[in-house]
Order: structure tokens, then sequence, then C-alpha cells
């Protein structure tokens, strides 16, 4: 199942980060993207079993279980908390991120750079 490249994969996580300040439902259309295409790329199950192995999938599991908590015993009305959720969106992505980007020290600075723009 190696039909999409990891250069691919990493193409359309920047047009991602690109395309969520100019156009947020292009952006959203990547994001499934991008979502579907990692189960075409066998470097990307690879690198998702190092990435289990470190300290920042410990950090962004809890992040996401306390989201998930949230999600099932909401303290405000489900507008206001589902619009929290989606504003949380490009943090979620970083997992993602980290594992495409995994090659070295720089290209991690890369994708940090990219998502604080």
């Amino acid at each position: 199942m190696k039909i999409v490249k990891l250069e691919h994969l990493q193409f359309i996580f920047t047009a991602i980060i690109a395309l969520s300040v100019i156009s947020p439902p292009l952006a959203n259309l990547f994001e499934f993207i991008l979502v579907i295409s990692m189960f075409f790329c066998g470097a990307a199950y690879e690198r998702i079993k190092i990435y289990i192995q470190t300290v920042d999938f410990k950090i962004h599991a809890s992040f996401i279980c306390l989201l998930l908590i949230g999600i099932f015993y909401p303290l405000v009305d489900g507008q206001t908390y589902l619009s929290s959720i989606l504003s949380w969106r490009k943090f979620l992505l970083l997992p993602i991120g980290y594992i495409i980007f995994l090659n070295c020290q720089s290209q991690k600075f890369k994708l940090l750079k990219y998502l604080l723009y």
C-alpha cells in the first residue's frame, strides 16, 4: 500500500497550513485528503510506530483524552463547545505533522514554524 509518497503528504500538510488563512473550506478538504492518504503511505506506518514511543505522543494523547471527556461532559451549550473544539483542530494536526516531518531536527523545526504561521 505504498501508493502515496511521504513528500506528497508533506506538501498536503503545508497546503493545509497555507489554506487555513486563505480558504478554510479548502483547508478542510485538504485535511480530509491528508487523513485518507495517510492510509496509503507505507512510510507513515513505520513513523507511527516510532512516534508512539515518544513523549510527544503521550502529551498529545492526554490532550485528546481531555477533549473527549469534554465532549461527553460539556459545561456549556453544544454550539459554544463545538466551536471551541473546531478552534483546536490545527493543534490536533500536530501529531500527523510530527509523523510526516520526522526525518531530522531541522524538519521538526520547519513543521513548528509552519504551524506557528
